[in-house]
């Protein structure tokens, strides 16, 4: 996920850019990726300044990430509602980027993958 932040280096309390899902197929070792436009409109929860659920409405994808205290968390609220966007696929890893392209927010628990090919 891209994220548009020039003047921050952790990325939290901007919008989601750029979104894209990367489907793996295992046994045939491919990769296809899924674009998911930044305006899509679907529901997106909101969350006051401390982390509190406020309330659920339709926005733009995008607005999801803004809702998180830091990339980190900002990153999971993006997975779970683009999940859900999706019917529930589950999204096993996420990373971001800023638009400076020197952070890249990646959670602990990345784990690996066998090398697989783009298609």
């Amino acid at each position: 996920m891209g994220v548009d932040s020039w003047d921050t280096d952790d990325g939290a309390g901007y919008r989601a850019d750029a979104v894209m899902v990367l489907v793996m197929d295992r046994e045939a070792r491919t990769i296809q990726p899924i674009m998911i436009s930044r305006d899509t409109m679907t529901t997106v929860d909101v969350y006051n300044d401390q982390g509190t659920y406020a309330f659920s409405g339709t926005m733009h994808l995008n607005m999801q990430y803004l809702f998180g205290r830091t990339a980190e968390e900002s990153c999971r609220l993006m997975e779970q509602t683009v999940s859900n966007l999706l019917q529930g696929m589950p999204i096993d890893r996420y990373c971001s980027i800023t638009l400076q392209g020197g952070r890249v927010t990646i959670p602990t628990n990345l784990g690996e993958f066998p090398p697989v090919s783009a298609s």
